[in-house]
């Protein structure tokens, strides 16, 4: 170090002042010349540098390694919080009506890991005006309505009566959550009057669930055909069948989901007053099924096209096909094939309608409730001939379900001016 660097001290001697009573200075090693065991200045300065160096160096690494875990630790904290939040969540109960509605059954299951569902409930098109969360709807009270290949359906009631909601539990569901979210986001935004809208849904790894608006006091068509309550007239039977039509061609007209999928007269439901209908389980099709499952089932395929292979890839005309079943059964009163699970009294429409018709016992085809309204007997006899261009064979021969829903519409308003007309002469009968 230069004498500079020893400035201030009480150091003395070279290359510092002399002390004061200066030791001797110790003799060299023999064979050592003169000054032998010093540095030179140029060694010195080198020396120096090369510490001054060394320590800039170790007080820049110093300082950029700080500065990178000031940066991190936020982050590392959140996701530690994050684990954390997964590890105390708690478990998700799911109440369930038996069949017979004697007691509920309740199941517990774990919450779904990271990445694989959450466990909230998802709404559709926004929140509803009294906000519900998933618990609430777990709590709520249920009853099944209904049970299909898709699942089954209940009706939930919420605390203090009202919102009353259908709860759709799905099956039988193999797509990963994107593609749940992003087919459930075309299903909700299919909007029309004959369509029930579809509110919310929740995804996780056990449970699958689809929460629909309830139509309050409404029974389904299968219920309202084939029970032993009230029977319907023909004028009933054209609107349920206008509103049917209508919903189905809204979907057809190119929207989110370009098919229905799955027409049968048990996903139609009807208002108590019989002035309104609905379809039901639009655009299911194509969120159930495994990949290992069986293309088709047995059950509803009575209104099964004969070219459908895959229940989750139906076509447009398939749609009209089955259509064209449920005019027949609303005609004839008799349920298609697999429609219901006993199988009784069941045949296979089409081939059966189109037997009688070329024997010409065409009256024989309606239902007894409604074989003696001879008012309406042209709009029966032109229904009839729409419901077997319908259900023809080929595909291509099949009308556009445009074209069905302007055709109904002509004969329910044919119909109802007949039986306006027929009450009025009654009436003018009666007086006379």
């Amino acid at each position: 170090m230069p004498a500079s660097a020893f400035l201030g001290t009480s150091l003395c001697g070279a290359p510092l002042a002399p002390c004061a009573n200066p030791s001797p200075t110790p003799p060299s090693p023999p064979g050592d010349s003169k000054g032998g065991g010093k540095l030179s200045r140029g060694a010195i300065i080198g020396i120096v540098l090369g510490a001054v160096a060394a320590l800039v160096v170790a007080l820049t690494v110093g300082f950029l390694a700080c500065f990178r875990r000031r940066a991190t630790a936020p982050r590392s904290r959140s996701t530690a919080a994050a684990a954390a939040a997964h590890d105390v969540a708690e478990p998700i109960t799911v109440t369930v009506a038996r069949t017979d509605m004697d007691a509920a059954v309740k199941q517990s299951h774990s919450p779904p890991p990271p990445g694989e569902g959450s466990t909230k409930l998802v709404f559709v098109g926004g929140a509803p005006e009294r906000p519900y969360d998933l618990d609430t709807l777990l709590r709520a009270s249920a009853e099944v309505v209904g049970k299909g290949a898709a699942g089954t359906t209940y009706r939930a009631t919420l605390d203090g009566g009202e919102p009353v909601l259908a709860v759709k539990r799905l099956r039988e569901v193999s797509l990963s959550e994107r593609e749940f979210r992003d087919r459930v986001a075309a299903i909700g935004a299919v909007r029309h009057d004959s369509l029930p809208r579809l509110l919310a849904y929740f995804y996780s790894r056990e449970e699958k669930l689809l929460v629909y608006e309830f139509v309050v006091g409404a029974g389904s068509l299968a219920a309202l055909l084939h029970g032993n309550g009230e029977k319907l007239d023909f004028a009933a039977r054209a609107r349920i069948a206008l509103a049917v039509a209508r919903g189905v061609a809204f979907i057809h007209r190119g929207g989110p989901i370009s098919s229905h999928g799955d027409i049968k007269s048990s996903n139609v439901v009807v208002t108590a007053t019989r002035d309104a209908a609905y379809v039901t389980d639009y655009g299911l099709a194509q969120l159930v099924g495994g990949a290992a499952a069986p293309p088709t089932t047995k059950r509803g395929a009575g209104y099964r096209a004969p070219e459908v292979v895959d229940a989750r890839r139906v076509s447009q005309s398939a749609d009209v096909y089955s259509f064209g079943v449920l005019l027949l059964e609303l005609l004839s009163g008799r349920p298609p094939l697999d429609a219901t699970p006993d199988g009784g009294a069941a045949v296979d429409l089409p081939r059966w309608m189109r037997s009688v018709v070329q024997e010409e016992w065409t009256s024989e085809v309606f239902d007894a409730a409604i074989g003696n309204e001879a008012r309406t007997e042209g709009e029966m006899m032109r229904l009839l001939q729409l419901g077997m261009e319908c259900t023809e064979h080929h595909p291509d021969r099949r009308p556009a379900m445009a074209e069905v829903e302007a055709r109904i519409e002509r004969i329910v308003e044919d119909a109802c001016r007949n039986a306006d007309s027929g009450s009025t002469d009654g009436s003018r009968s009666m007086s006379a």
